[in-house]
């Protein structure tokens, strides 16, 4: 396992229109407010490109950049009255009607998208430790041990 702290710096809330995508407003976001990283959270209706087939969607996601340029990793699960879908949403679709998203920005954090052989596709990469927050850790530990007992 891997991992790290940061904290969360910024939170903006979006309501994408009808036809927008998720994936190209995301990015815009992170573009025009320097958001290097990001938790996302969105839900909504949703389309597929002709507009013929409509579905509900709950999804998260994280942005971290490839090449210096943000990327939305983003899951969710899709549904309708007569089928559904978890996982990756094409990335062409379409938003229908509206969707809301919440963007929480990660700060204090180094990481990568970095492409893996062994899984044949670019996973998350810790770069760094980050930011130190091991005094309120060692703060929190005893609180934690405590309750659990």
């Amino acid at each position: 396992m891997e991992y790290t702290q940061g904290k969360t710096g910024r939170v903006f809330v979006a309501r994408l229109h009808e036809d927008e995508n998720i994936y190209e407003e995301v990015n815009k976001i992170c573009v025009r407010e320097a958001i290097r990283y990001a938790y996302v959270q969105a839900m909504g209706a949703i389309k597929n490109a002709d507009g013929s087939d409509k579905h509900e969607l709950v999804g998260l996601g994280t942005v971290v950049p490839d090449a210096n340029k943000p990327v939305l990793h983003f899951h969710a699960g899709i549904g309708s009255d007569v089928d559904s879908y978890v996982g990756h949403p094409n990335p062409n679709i379409k938003v229908h009607l509206n969707m809301e998203v919440l963007l929480t920005e990660l700060v204090g954090m180094d990481m990568a998208r970095v492409y893996e052989p062994e899984v044949g596709s670019k996973t998350l990469t810790i770069l760094g430790k980050g930011t130190d927050y091991s005094e309120r850790s060692n703060e929190m530990k005893g609180s934690f041990s405590k309750s659990y007992k």
